[in-house]
């Protein structure tokens, strides 16, 4: 149970950094352009 815990919280973390790395460079890319 903790071992589903923990990846689920890794799976939410992952998609969060994801999300945020995706908009990140979007903010860089329009700066840019």
């Amino acid at each position: 149970m903790t071992d589903m815990w923990i990846i689920m919280a890794l799976f939410v973390d992952s998609f969060f950094i994801s999300k945020i790395a995706m908009n990140t460079n979007k903010i860089t890319f329009s700066i840019e352009k």
